[in-house]
């Protein structure tokens, strides 16, 4: 199996193991949205680099606007808490203080995906995807590594 199914399945189960032992299952929530951030911050590299080379331009620049959305919306679920999906907010101030390392790198990568996505046409966006391909790299390389600790 892929690593990450295998990886989907071993979240399940520490939730399912959290909740039978009495806890509510958020802190194993946690760490499924975390790594589903180191996930599609590989990803989004992969799908400018995939636009800036032609391959499905169209298709990889939507997929690139659908991460960048997930990944916004799955960092805000951290900071604030989803209740809906039985995610707490965070109150402890190391974890707070980690995110915000986030959030800053997060606001590195952010510009440079924006070049991209908000070029007039596809053939803008695929030449500035070329163009910006080492500076989201770097700028990925640093997230991950934010979004790891």
């Amino acid at each position: 199996k892929p690593i990450v199914k295998n990886s989907e399945e071993v979240v399940k189960l520490l939730v399912a193991e959290s909740v039978v032992e009495g806890e509510d299952g958020s802190e194993a929530l946690l760490v499924d949205i975390c790594e589903r951030q180191l996930m599609l911050v590989h990803e989004l590299n992969k799908e400018v680099v995939l636009v800036g080379m032609g391959i499905k331009p169209d298709y990889y620049l939507e997929k690139v606007l659908s991460s960048m959305q997930l990944f916004i919306d799955s960092h805000e679920g951290i900071l604030r808490g989803a209740t809906w999906a039985g995610v707490n907010a965070l109150r402890e101030a190391c974890i707070l203080e980690q995110m915000r390392v986030v959030t800053k790198d997060w606001g590195a990568v952010l510009p440079i995906l924006q070049m991209v996505t908000t070029s007039p046409s596809l053939t803008d966006a695929q030449a500035k995807a070329q163009e910006i391909a080492s500076n989201l790299t770097a700028a990925c390389d640093q997230l991950i590594v934010s979004v790891r600790v």
